[in-house]
């Protein structure tokens, strides 16, 4: 594909998941860290609690919080980039306000739904075989390879393609596409490192399919 849909209209999204590790020298509680990050616009969620850890839910977004990990998730529609990854970011930085935590990797994962799609059937098989040697089995390929780019920013991917899986509506099979990408350099530059896992997995989403399911999809250009 040479030139990369600014969006989607039908982009099978089921899960946006982004999730920032830190190091807790300090041992602070899960609700000390949900009270940093509260007064950050964060001021219409909802708080629901549990032994380990805390939610943070409106309409948009979802966010856990643990004393190791602050979790992200779209609730409803996603959002695109540009608005997920600013409130992403803008957590991240009233976290980092705090002097006893550190982040120390940051991972994505977005996994598409496909109903009645054979994924198989919609591969870009040459870019595949280029970039990886997958494991298949029966109805499920992986594979993981490393990513990097100009600045020095390191990765892992972690790809599974699953084909025609039973879903909870009777004659019904969907296809699912995960794309995991997990941060391995050390870069204190947090936007930054974010921004190139997001742009990893949108390079690995639009290589792996071929420009003609790409097509399928209502996908747009301006």
């Amino acid at each position: 594909m040479a030139k990369q849909p600014i969006y989607l209209d039908r982009d099978g999204l089921r899960d946006s998941l982004v999730e920032v590790y830190i190091k807790n020298t300090s041992y602070l509680n899960a609700r000390i860290v949900k009270t940093i990050i509260e007064g950050g616009g964060m001021e219409d969620f909802q708080t629901i609690e549990d032994n380990n850890s805390i939610f943070l839910q409106n309409d948009v977004y979802r966010v856990q919080v643990r004393t190791d990990c602050i979790s992200f998730n779209s609730v409803k529609e996603y959002q695109r980039w540009p608005n997920y990854g600013a409130f992403i970011q803008k957590v991240i930085h009233r976290v980092m306000t705090l002097k006893d935590i550190t982040v120390e990797r940051l991972m994505i994962r977005y996994i598409s739904m496909y109903p009645d799609v054979s994924i198989f059937d919609n591969l870009n098989g040459k870019k595949m075989s280029l970039n990886a040697f997958p494991q298949i089995d029966g109805t499920e390929i992986r594979f993981k390879m490393g990513i990097a780019d100009n600045a020095g920013h390191l990765g892992i991917a972690t790809i599974r393609l699953t084909d025609n899986l039973p879903s909870n509506k009777p004659d019904v099979k969907v296809s699912v596409v995960d794309i995991q990408l997990d941060s391995t350099s050390n870069n204190n530059n947090q936007k930054e490192v974010l921004e190139f896992l997001h742009t990893q997995e949108r390079n690995l989403f639009f290589s792996i399919l071929n420009d003609k399911f790409i097509e399928s999809l209502g996908a747009h250009y301006k």
